[in-house]
């Protein structure tokens, strides 16, 4: 809020106006230089007047108006000592003197010297108002109301007095009662511009967040300039979720005022709420390489850091934060929460204590820490703790929270169950079994995890993901279903039914899937990949290859979709492109068994049948189980032909690709029969 409080006097005192007149002569010079901001020749002109008359007290006064205006506040009550020395009852030096001493953070010695100015001059309302500034300043507005009233009282028109005396009730809490004498201030004097940012200030504390910006609109028309002006409209706007025009309104501030740390500090919020978190990052830095000490600046980055996935910068700055601000319960609960986010668990737990500990009612702690005493679980002792906070998290929140935590009826169960175990804990035991190749061991688990928690999507995933290795494709989708049932934007189910699909060759279904996924994860390009595989399955190889290009944006190091579409080149006689996209894969990874079979299938379609073996015996050696690559090397064999150790070849390889394959795979028979029928009449070796 901005006041308009320094009202410095000339008046000549009475018993100077007689008296060495060509020392006033001077003085009246040094006025209309003060006046043209000339201040070292005021200075001048009043010492040359001090020396023609050294009893001159309105020389002293002017003199002490000129220091103040520089800044020099102790040299002009030294003037003003001297004028009141001379004059007793000059009630302009007395106002004046507590003007400097106001300057200086001396309220109490300026209340003195205004009241002394009120006692020489019942009729001062410029005192009045002015010794209300200095008691507001001192914190004691509800003082300040009286000197304001009073001056109003004496003149009507004040409109400065309206002005504070709406800053008073402003840091009162009387908001409505501000407003209504800001009204009062601008209907007086609709060109002061602070007095329309000091009612967008009180309508903002108001919720009325649209009035408030008119208002600034009015400063800011006033003053372009206006910095502070367009700083409020822009936190206005923040409030309103107009957040892209409150970055505006900060650019524009820092444009007029490079070292305005609010409004990069601001921008930044504005920047990460609408999840641009890089840029807001760059904001939080600057502000924090101004101000070091810049508190919620440290939380805000880390804040974005987080939402970056940078957990461990993140960690630095909540560290900082906590450093600089310890009673900061948002510090403690975020730091907390980025350990939950990496696994630390019994290191989140003295964090969510010590943001509860600075807030009892803070729901959201109780509900993390429940969630983290869950995570811990392997006792009835923690999912109790768990149970515990999850309802304390609902009865501090209040009738209007609504409780977002997940896992209460699964703590309870794991809490009440003879074995103790969660859910989740079963799960990951059933995870763990699936890598090491113990399909019904897996599915064993999920069973009891569903015991423990019916409604498990991860459980229902996990047993599908066993079935589908066991090859028990309906199964598999059924437990699919169940998991979308429970959550329907599980993305990954969507894809691994999709699979499951596939594999039954229901491919139009399995495509429907993929595009679940998608439009849950379009950023992901495996999901692309996935699609475009079906549609290959379909022979819609131009379909296929929109996917393969959109999954190759989004991850240009994707060798397994360069390999695919390559693939699907092939398949439409883009040998050149086929080839560029096979070579590009291999590139990528050399060690992707299937690109090299894929090279060696456009070889052979080229007659390149050598190369083609070459190929394919790079991919059995890197895989000696890629059934694909043994059947396009036996092929590769047939085509050379001519001898009876080609034939003999190619029938092996055909043999190992459906031993390989198994019941899914379909090899190319047919060449087999002729290389066995072409074996017996062949005449080479």
């Amino acid at each position: 809020m901005k006041k308009r409080v320094l009202i410095l006097l000339f008046l000549l005192p009475f018993a100077q106006i007689l008296f060495a007149q060509s020392s006033d002569d001077w003085v009246k010079k040094a006025v209309t230089k003060l006046d043209n901001k000339d201040y070292q020749g005021a200075i001048s002109d009043c010492n040359q007047a001090l020396q023609l008359n050294s009893q001159n007290a309105w020389a002293y006064n002017v003199r002490g108006i000129v220091k103040h205006d520089i800044n020099h506040h102790n040299e002009a009550i030294s003037d003003y000592d001297q004028a009141i020395a001379l004059s007793a009852n000059y009630k302009q030096a007395w106002f004046n003197r507590g003007l400097a001493k106001a300057a200086l953070g001396r309220y109490d010695d300026a209340i003195a010297d205004y009241s002394q100015a009120i006692s020489l001059d019942s009729q001062y309302s410029t005192a009045y108002n002015s010794r209300g500034n200095a008691k507001a300043d001192a914190g004691r507005y509800s003082d300040a109301l009286a000197d304001y009233d009073q001056a109003i009282a004496l003149d009507s028109r004040y409109a400065l007095a309206y002005n504070n005396r709406g800053i008073a009730y402003h840091h009162l809490g009387r908001y409505t009662d501000a407003v209504n004498d800001y009204d009062k201030s601008l209907s007086i004097n609709p060109a002061y511009t602070d007095g329309y940012y000091n009612r967008g200030l009180a309508k903002e504390h108001l919720e009325r967040y649209a009035d408030a910006i008119t208002d600034y609109d009015q400063a800011i028309s006033i003053d372009a300039n206006y910095k502070d002006g367009y700083y409020a409209r822009g936190y206005a706007k923040d409030n309103l979720g107009r957040y892209d025009e409150a970055i505006i309104d900060y650019s524009k501030v820092i444009s007029i005022d490079p070292n305005y740390i609010d409004a990069y500090y601001n921008r930044g919020v504005a920047k990460s709420s609408l999840k641009q978190y890089a840029e807001a990052i760059a904001d939080y830095d600057y502000t924090l390489t101004k101000n070091p000490n810049y508190k919620s600046a440290w939380y805000a980055r880390g804040y974005a850091k987080d939402h970056l996935g940078r957990y461990t910068d993140a960690l630095t700055d909540y560290n900082q934060a906590i450093s600089v601000d310890p009673q900061n319960k948002n510090g403690w609960y975020a730091r907390a929460y980025v350990k939950s986010i990496l696994g630390n668990y019994t290191d989140a737990i003295p964090d969510f204590d010590k943001a509860i500990a600075l807030d009892p009612k803070y729901a959201k702690a109780y509900n993390s820490r429940g969630n983290a005493y869950y995570k811990i679980g392997g006792s009835k002792a923690n999912y109790q703790k768990a149970v515990e906070d999850y309802d304390m998290a609902l009865q501090a929140g209040g009738s209007s929270y609504t409780p977002y935590y997940k896992y209460r009826e699964e703590a309870t169960a794991a809490m009440n169950a003879g074995d103790g175990h969660s859910a989740d804990e079963l799960v990951k035991g059933a995870v763990e079994k699936i890598n090491n190749g113990n399909y019904d061991g897996a599915i064993a688990d999920c069973d009891k995890a569903l015991q423990v928690n019916s409604k498990s999507s991860w459980a229902y995933s996990i047993r599908g993901l066993a079935k589908n290795y066991l090859g028990k494709y309906a199964d598999a989708i059924a437990d699919y279903g169940q998991a979308l049932a429970i959550d329907p934007k599980y993305t990954q189910v969507y894809v691994n039914r999709g699979h499951a699909k596939n594999n039954l060759e229901r491919y139009a279904e399995a495509i429907s899937d993929f595009d679940q996924a998608i439009a849950l994860e379009p950023k992901s390009a495996s999901n692309y990949l996935s699609r475009g595989y079906t549609k290959d399955q379909l022979g819609r190889y131009a379909d296929a290859i929109m996917d393969y290009d959109q999954a190759i944006d989004l991850d240009q190091k994707y060798a397994l979709a360069y390999n695919n579409r390559g693939y699907a080149e092939m398949y439409l006689g883009k040998y050149t492109e086929a080839m560029a996209d096979c070579n590009k894969a291999i590139e990528l990874d050399p060690k992707l068994a299937a690109a090299y079979d894929s090279r060696a299938q456009l070889n052979n379609r080229l007659g390149h049948y050598a190369d083609a073996i070459a190929d394919c015996d790079k991919a059995i050696a890197l895989n000696p189980k890629e059934a694909a690559a043994y059947n396009t090397r036996g092929y590769a064999y047939y085509k050379l032909g001519r001898t009876k150790i080609n034939h003999r070849r190619a029938i092996a390889d055909y043999d190992m690709a459906v031993q390989l394959g198994g019941n899914t795979y379909k090899p190319d028979f047919k060449y087999r029969n002729n290389a066995l029928a072409a074996l017996n009449i062949a005449t080479g070796p």
